[in-house]
């Protein structure tokens, strides 16, 4: 995949119970083949797939939306008729175009936001060809709110325990050096940004 002559990602269109919606830029997560490390990513999904996206860059994204998926996407919802087929050189406006048509806002999809700061493309100002969107606009029914909730929550907990853990493990490092080297060596060898410097690192990675 790293060295094809040309990727094309073909995703279909659909809710997700997490995200509200997925598609072109969600599919790369399937890159990730190691269940373990899917699970271990899902609290940090925008961050994975902005990566992923730069990784394996598509050069056409292509959305299937002749029969979506609505409710509890990506694997329990209902086919819904839509009719139409997206396609663009950029993931994020072909997301973004297909988040319209089943009537949520992009703005309200984080990883959609983050990929635009991040360079991967663009979700705002995107010149749409073919069909006007109002022409095949519709509805798509999600979950019901409490669950979506309860769900980012335990997606917030995932994150912010991995951090927890980190931090824990930093702790100990700095215990281990102060009672092996001692504070008067650590001060002489490490200044005070290079100590702050190992903690970010520590703390807030997320390696498999």
């Amino acid at each position: 995949m790293l060295f094809s002559d040309y990727l094309i990602n073909v995703a279909k269109l659909k809710t997700h119970v997490d995200y509200y919606y997925t598609g072109a830029l969600k599919n790369a997560y399937g890159f990730l083949l190691r269940r373990s490390a899917r699970r271990l990513y899902h609290g940090f999904m925008r961050e994975a797939l902005v990566d992923l996206n730069r990784i394996y860059k598509p050069n056409l994204s292509v959305i299937d939306g002749v029969t979506g998926m609505e409710g509890f996407g990506p694997t329990d919802g209902n086919p819904k008729y839509v009719g139409v087929i997206i396609a663009s050189k950029d993931p994020v406006a072909a997301d973004s175009i297909a988040a319209q048509i089943v009537g949520i806002k992009p703005s309200k999809i984080g990883y959609l936001k983050y990929a635009e700061k991040k360079g991967v493309g663009m979700f705002r100002s995107i010149d749409v060809v073919g069909c006007n969107i109002e022409e095949v606009k519709t509805t798509f029914a999600f979950i019901p709110l409490k669950w979506y909730y309860i769900g980012r929550l335990s997606l917030w907990i995932q994150r912010y325990s991995r951090y927890w853990s980190n931090f824990a493990g930093f702790l100990s490092l700095v215990r281990s050096s102060l009672s092996t080297i001692g504070l008067s060596t650590l001060n002489k060898r490490s200044s005070i940004a290079s100590l702050v410097s190992l903690a970010k690192d520590t703390i807030f990675k997320i390696d498999a």
